[in-house]
């Protein structure tokens, strides 16, 4: 991976991307969005493929597709439909399957399931809320300008899914903003993107995103996180506010000092945020030691202040997809 730090043909013909297209077999795709050793691309995938298919969405890391029995039922059940020929409506309702809410984390048992046609959700309410050096995460654009520091690598932590999750720790060197408690239940499906307006002292630099949920007693939940490093920052010309694309193959580094933009997306995520609960937005540096789960770890770049901008001029923000999930 480091000897070939671009997207170019050798990725290309590598990438699961390339052959999906060709797979006419029926197929089951299981995954949880807190996977930490795939992410959360199965979705784009599942879209390219041209048999019949099911996909099956949960809150969970990679252990998830083991160690759950309600899971390994449903395989057992497709299997029987196109192996046996079992008439046991395996695949019955619409693709995707979505199940928002479960009980136990092993267990995984569904309370609350969801079946739509295709992702983003049509009538996605992607909702703009701006970070602020208060800490706030609000619907209201900056209306004097502020800026944040921290120093770069310093204050990066293990960020992961797996059977527990981890606690926003007590200092991260980065910038944490958190919105009021949600009055309702909002729903979360899709995924996210983040815009932010950033000034670097070198000419390179890596952004690790988080974006958890946060209860009554500040206890935070992972969802998901989204990278960027900052020299393959350009997007393709087919990108769109909710959308971006990345050719990851064309570096630019960055000129010290100067205020620039960078658009990180999170991976998908579906989850039932809580009346009473908040969420929170974290901006720091991905860690250098390999994580104990998944074995992530970034090269370094040379360390410096890192400065995010947010101001009427320079509105730092993230779009989050909030939709109206019926109850099924």
């Amino acid at each position: 991976m480091r000897q070939r730090s671009r997207k170019d043909e050798w990725h290309r013909q590598h990438s699961v991307d390339s052959v999906a297209s060709r797979i006419k077999v029926p197929t089951f795709v299981i995954f949880g969005w807190q996977d930490q050793s795939v992410l959360s691309t199965a979705v784009r995938v599942f879209d390219q493929l041209q048999g019949p298919r099911k996909i099956l969405l949960a809150e969970g890391s990679h252990s998830l597709y083991i160690r759950s029995m309600e899971i390994r039922r449903e395989k057992i059940r497709f299997f029987n439909h196109w192996l046996k020929g079992d008439t046991n409506g395996a695949m019955d309702g619409k693709p995707i399957k979505i199940w928002l809410t479960m009980r136990g984390k092993i267990e995984s048992i569904p309370d609350r399931v969801v079946e739509v046609d295709q992702l983003p959700l049509e009538g996605t309410r992607w909702t703009k809320m701006f970070l602020s050096k208060t800490g706030a995460l609000n619907s209201e654009a900056p209306t004097e300008s502020a800026i944040a520091e921290y120093l770069y690598p310093a204050g990066a932590t293990y960020v992961f899914g797996e059977d527990t999750h981890p606690r926003r720790p007590k200092e991260i060197g980065g910038l944490i903003c958190r919105t009021e408690p949600f009055e309702e239940e909002q729903v979360i499906l899709g995924h996210s993107v983040v815009r932010l307006y950033g000034a670097c002292e070198r000419k390179d630099t890596t952004f690790l995103v988080v974006l958890s949920e946060v209860d009554q007693d500040a206890e935070s939940t992972y969802l998901q996180r989204g990278y960027l490093k900052a020299s393959l920052r350009q997007l393709d010309p087919a990108s769109t506010e909710t959308q971006p694309v990345y050719p990851f193959n064309n570096p630019v580094p960055l000129v010290p000092g100067e205020i620039t933009e960078f658009v990180i997306e999170l991976n998908p995520t579906g989850s039932v945020i809580e009346p009473g609960h908040a969420l929170e937005l974290m901006v720091m540096a991905p860690t250098m030691a390999p994580e104990p789960i998944g074995g992530w770890g970034f090269a370094p770049d040379e360390s410096g202040i890192n400065t995010i901008h947010m101001s009427p001029d320079y509105p730092s923000h993230v779009i989050l997809p909030f939709v109206d999930a019926d109850r099924r």
